[in-house]
């Protein structure tokens, strides 16, 4: 059984992390409708999707685990597949094509699915998920099996979603860089339950120094510092003028620094979580 809340009501990017086995990946398919045996129900717009599935399931878009692709048609004809199903209508020829083009897919449009390497059938199911414009897009650990560009090209796909107008995204992945750069809110899910839920409030790092053991945090004056352990401080930095004197402090006060981490906040809690379990 899932324990979790009323979440998911307001108009927001949603990271859910957690280990593997916390219901990350079930608690998405209670919420799309793709399970009815559980506790509870699951609504859009106030309509419980599980009685009205039909009706429903054309507001949300979603990515859970391996979607299933038809392995002889194109990229092309697939995308234009899913967006009759949704809009119940034929997409014209641009809109595929800008949707091809957003994802990396353009110069592959007319290869066969079959064909494809595994990351762009990723990138091609994210563009399943999102054709149409859905007022909800669900996605399971969507840049698994992505490269470097891959990863680019869905930052920049889910920020142009986000801008475009309002609608919620929700997002599990292990990739805690990726959701602490994209989502304003982070929900940390352990066994079923919430550990931690947690509101993101624009960019930053924190930068983890490893020095002495007798290291004392009021040596950075008024840093805000979340996390000491023998030899470690998180130093948050959310502008340039804190990262010149966060250098500063450590040249002059000849802090020695055995190394630098720097992670996102979405990192830092989620290590801090974990280590106490």
């Amino acid at each position: 059984m899932i324990n979790i809340p009323n979440l998911f009501m307001e108009n927001s990017i949603i990271g859910i992390v957690g280990p593997n086995g916390s219901g990350k990946s079930t608690l998405l398919k209670i919420i799309s409708g793709c399970i009815d045996d559980f506790k509870g129900s699951s609504l859009v717009d106030g309509i419980n999707i599980v009685e009205n599935h039909k009706d429903c399931a054309r507001k949300i878009g979603a990515l859970i685990e391996n979607p299933w692709l038809y392995s002889y048609v194109n990229s092309y004809e697939m995308l234009e597949i899913a967006h009759k199903l949704r809009k119940g209508e034929k997409c014209i020829g641009e809109e595929i094509e800008e949707d091809l083009k957003s994802l990396g897919l353009l110069h592959k449009k007319n290869v066969p699915l079959r064909d494809l390497s595994s990351g762009e059938k990723k990138r091609l199911s994210i563009g399943l998920a999102v054709t149409g414009s859905p007022d909800i897009i669900i996605l399971d650990e969507p840049t698994d099996n992505m490269d470097a560009v891959g990863v680019d090209m869905f930052e920049n796909l889910i920020n142009r979603l986000k801008n475009e107008r309002e609608r919620l995204i929700i997002i599990t992945s292990h990739d805690l860089d990726i959701i602490g750069k994209i989502c304003d809110r982070i929900i940390f899910l352990v066994g079923g339950e919430i550990r931690k839920d947690l509101e993101l409030e624009g960019g930053g790092y924190y930068f983890i120094l490893h020095t002495d053991e007798n290291f004392k945090p009021e040596i950075m004056g008024d840093f805000s510092t979340e996390y000491s352990d023998k030899g470690k401080i998180a130093v948050w930095i959310d502008n340039e003028e804190k990262l010149n004197k966060f250098f500063r402090i450590i040249s002059e006060k000849r802090i020695r620094i055995k190394n630098i981490e720097k992670i996102t906040r979405a990192e830092l809690e989620y290590k801090k979580i974990m280590g106490s379990k």
